[in-house]
């Protein structure tokens, strides 16, 4: 944060309904989050060459705008946002994870702060929280975790500074992983494991969760390998078969750590899922992919594979059954286990 007061960026300003608010485009804007920047659009998260390439399926999630975020500083004393989502067939529900969610910088650590609340397809315009002090402070604008953005921008009270926070240089970490990475059960975009796991790092990282379609495609090797990181996480396991896991792990890590002979590459098993505690085969659905991938793992470090490491499933989401709103996709509770689960093996490859 800085002391000095900024001209609003008046280049910026769109029309505005509301009385006294000066809306800025957001998508001029540096948005934090991405792995690519030859994106389609600047709210989408794979570049545009890749859907000609990736399952048509892969290409429709990866327009969403999970895990991408604006920091801006402003004086403003209300924080407004005005949203306009691109038509959904898949979703008709517009709640939380439609939204765009707010948090302030307190000096010390992040702080949420406000959710642009009765969600409406396709234009939501409200207020995301009033009664701020004229200080300058800085702000974190998480984009939704389960929606297209078409058109978003940023109210301040007329008068008010506004100006782009400098994105963080360093490289991002990268979460490759199914549902429960791409966050689609927290309840606000905030609350998702990689939006949390960057908080509690303070470092920069990229959600590439792709809902029920994170398998290690080989059509997206080409992608993964063009990508900056400092580590990347590959949780898939969800979303595949344990033939599909010995026919795909070795390929798809080897290609990459062709490519990048010396980032950290972390291996995730599958969760326990949560319903099978009380069944007689408690391994049942997610042991024998664990099984399988613990053997790929044994093979590539046999092979020399270096800078390979692996979070075991058990204890992602704890044991006492509470972590999930359906047996499998991770509750807000889940979300915060799940991100300890994380920062565990990754906080000291950060070191």
């Amino acid at each position: 944060m800085t002391g000095s007061r900024k001209p609003a960026l008046q280049n910026l300003m769109l029309n505005n309904m509301s009385e006294n608010i000066q809306y800025h485009n957001a998508a001029p804007l540096e948005i934090s989050g991405r792995a690519f920047e030859n994106t389609a659009t600047p709210f989408q998260r794979l570049p545009e060459a890749a859907a000609a390439v990736v399952p048509e399926k892969v290409q429709h999630l990866s327009e969403m705008s999970a895990g991408l975020y604006i920091d801006f500083c402003t004086d403003s004393t209300e924080i407004w946002a005005r949203l306009e989502l691109l038509p959904n067939p898949d979703q008709e529900h517009v709640g939380f994870p439609h939204s765009v969610d707010l948090y302030t910088h307190d000096r010390e650590r992040w702080q949420w702060t406000g959710i642009l609340r009765e969600m409406k397809r396709p234009l939501t315009e409200g207020r995301l929280v009033a009664g701020l002090s004229e200080q300058e402070k800085n702000f974190r604008l998480y984009l939704p975790h389960a929606g297209k953005i078409k058109q978003l921008e940023i109210g301040i009270i007329e008068g008010a500074c506004f100006y782009q926070q400098k994105a963080d240089p360093r490289l991002p970490v990268v979460c490759y992983g199914t549902s429960i990475v791409h966050g689609f059960s927290a309840s606000r975009p905030g609350m998702t494991m990689p939006a949390q796991l960057g908080r509690r790092l303070n470092t920069p990282v990229v959600n590439l969760g792709i809902a029920g379609n994170a398998r290690m495609d080989p059509e997206l090797i080409p992608f993964m390998k063009q990508i900056e990181a400092s580590v990347l996480t590959v949780d898939c396991l969800p979303n595949m078969s344990p033939d599909l896991v010995k026919e795909r792990t070795i390929p798809f890590i080897t290609a990459i750590r062709e490519s990048h002979p010396e980032r950290p590459i972390v291996l995730v098993e599958n969760i326990v899922y949560q319903a099978t505690h009380g069944l007689s085969d408690k391994r049942g659905g997610w042991g024998p992919k664990n099984d399988e991938l613990k053997k790929q793992f044994a093979t590539l470090i046999s092979a020399g594979m270096p800078h390979l490491y692996y979070l075991n499933g058990e204890g992602l989401l704890g044991t006492d059954g509470e972590a999930t709103v359906d047996g499998t996709h991770p509750s807000d509770l889940g979300m915060m286990r799940l991100t300890t689960a994380y920062e565990s093996v990754l906080r000291p490859l950060l070191a």
